[in-house]
């Protein structure tokens, strides 16, 4: 869900990037993905799963295309 809306985020003009959660909004241990998305220079956690905008997950790493790219390959 993260990459499709990052996808559709990019076709409506935001900047919006791929991002791995460790540990969640409940402070939970996770292997998740969700997007950031930039506007007006500020960042806000979408995430589909959770069905939250601007969600706080407490521990994330924001991913570069390039650094995403092979684990999107490997799914495919």
């Amino acid at each position: 869900m993260a990459y499709l809306f990052i996808v559709m985020a990019r076709y409506a003009g935001l900047d919006a990037k791929y991002v791995t959660v460790t540990k969640d909004n409940d402070e939970k241990r996770v292997n998740h993905a969700c997007a950031a998305v930039f506007i007006n220079n500020k960042r806000y956690l979408v995430d589909p799963a959770y069905k939250t905008f601007d969600i706080k997950h407490k521990e994330i790493s924001i991913k570069s295309d390039r650094q995403e790219l092979p684990r999107f390959k490997s799914k495919r």
